[in-house]
């Protein structure tokens, strides 16, 4: 294994303290040791959830150190008057993006039970 994956992973089990998951920032050190070994990954071909698996971190951290300005805010625009019309229908979005809308209450419950 790399060194700095080994390196990188100590850092980190010391940033977590234990902790599973969390918003603790990673010292300056840790995010070069990563940022390095992931440029040198991706130029090789490697993708950035293996990148991420490696290193025992989120894809979007990686991703956050390798892109900075893939997590700014988009302007959105809410559409209220469709809303209106079908008060009992509900929009589901998943973490990973994916959207469905027009679903009853109980239709995105039977959907997100079957996501588990």
């Amino acid at each position: 294994m790399d060194k700095r994956v080994v390196e990188f992973r100590k850092i980190a089990e010391r940033v977590r303290d234990g902790r599973k998951g969390g918003s603790r920032p990673y010292p300056d050190k840790a995010k070069v040791l990563a940022v390095e070994y992931a440029r040198e990954r991706v130029a090789s071909g490697e993708s950035y959830s293996a990148i991420a698996t490696e290193l025992g971190i989120a894809q979007t951290t990686i991703t956050g150190w390798l892109e900075p300005g893939s997590r700014s805010f988009r302007p959105v625009r809410v559409a209220t008057d469709r809303v209106r019309k079908r008060p009992n229908r509900a929009v589901l979005v998943t973490p990973s993006g994916v959207r469905v809308e027009g679903l009853s209450v109980a239709e995105v419950i039977r959907v997100l039970g079957a996501l588990r």
